[in-house]
């Protein structure tokens, strides 16, 4: 933690890293349960004949290291990905995901972690960079693979032999059932009906449970193959069906239902008392309602209760008024403020009341 004048916050610790010509900034992570620690780093470094370059790479820590080991990352045909896209530790191992650029073409890549050195693996067929890895124990590999457009892929490829390569895995239609949505123009919710053939998942993210089930993230698309509003996440092992996700109206509102109820405000039909702080008090002044005050209150407003309360540990002066009262007088209350310089700030309720009066007198 670092302490200067603007309070406590939490420090940046540097990396050092011989090679590199800054300080690398890491990116992802990812920690293995004997203690090993990774991290994905892209900093300036001395290119050829001197000339600067990114340097991308993994720093590995062991149990006890406090220095970290960098080690560049293996080129697929000689080209590295600038940063990595995904850091995962699954089934004991490291796996790293990203894309490299090839004949002015993405080509996914994806690398593994042997225990001494890092490994480039095959990458799928497909055009597009990994986003997201898995593991599974048989043992299998798996990857979402962005590729351009709307509909993405996912890839499965046995990690047991040198000879098997990956397949695409086809993931089955997803029936969504009639949905509610906030129409945002009307102010008001409307209904979706469900759409007559399934729609097709396009996957974007992929992940294990501890209980070996695995969960896609999928974004759903029409018979077109174009994007609906639609998402779902799927689950293997006889999921009882996907869980399908609102869209942000519907989301939105479900985050306020579950907010802490607030006061009511001023104006609210359930305040029925407001209070208008007006001004603050010093201690030792024994006068309160000054006659300024008194003479901009007069006429329409002279029937309103002044009060004098304690509040945050201060003398304040302010109106007391009922709700109808306050919403009647909001406009004029607004003036004599902005004319004798004063902040007027309404709240539903009031302090603890010293002493009142009426403005008149």
């Amino acid at each position: 933690m670092v302490l200067d004048d603007d309070g406590a916050r939490p420090a940046r610790p540097q990396l050092e890293v011989a090679g590199l010509q800054a300080p690398p900034r890491p990116t992802r992570l990812a920690g293995l349960t004997s203690g090993e620690l990774f991290a994905s780093v892209a900093a300036a470094s001395a290119g050829a004949e001197g000339l600067p370059g990114l340097q991308s790479g993994m720093l590995r820590w062991g149990p006890s290291d406090t220095k970290g080991i960098f080690a560049p990352l293996p080129g697929l045909e000689s080209r590295a990905p600038k940063q990595v896209a995904t850091l995962v530790e699954s089934g004991g191992q490291v796996l790293i995901g990203d894309g490299v650029e090839i004949d002015d073409e993405v080509v996914p890549y994806v690398a593994g972690f042997d225990g001494t050195s890092w490994r480039l693996l095959d990458p799928p067929p497909a055009r597009g960079a990994v986003v997201s890895l898995v593991e599974t124990p048989e043992p299998a590999l798996l990857a979402v693979v962005d590729e351009a457009g709307p509909a993405d892929s996912l890839w499965r490829i046995h990690a047991g032999g040198d000879w098997d390569v990956w397949e695409r895995v086809e993931l089955p239609p997803v029936q969504v059932p009639a949905s509610w949505f906030w129409d945002q123009q009307a102010g008001a919710w409307a209904s979706e009906p469900a759409p007559v053939a399934g729609l097709v998942p396009s996957p974007r993210a992929i992940g294990r449970d501890a209980a070996g089930s695995l969960w896609v993230s999928a974004r759903l698309l029409l018979a077109d193959g174009t994007a609906s509003p639609h998402h779902a996440v799927l689950r293997s092992n006889g999921a009882a069906g996907s869980l399908a996700l609102y869209d942000d109206g519907q989301v939105h509102a479900a985050q306020q239902d579950l907010l802490p109820r607030r006061s009511p405000r001023a104006g609210d039909a359930t305040c029925p008392q407001v209070y208008v702080h007006l001004y603050t008090v010093s201690e030792d002044s024994p006068e309160v309602g000054t006659p300024e005050l008194r003479t901009a209150l007069s006429g329409p407003l002279g029937s309103l209760l002044l009060g004098e309360v304690r509040s945050q540990g201060e003398r304040q002066v302010g109106l007391l008024l009922a709700a109808g009262d306050y919403e009647a007088h909001k406009t004029a209350i607004a003036g004599v403020a902005g004319k004798l310089r004063y902040r007027s700030r309404a709240t539903c309720g009031h302090p603890p009341l010293l002493r009142g009066w009426r403005a008149g007198g």
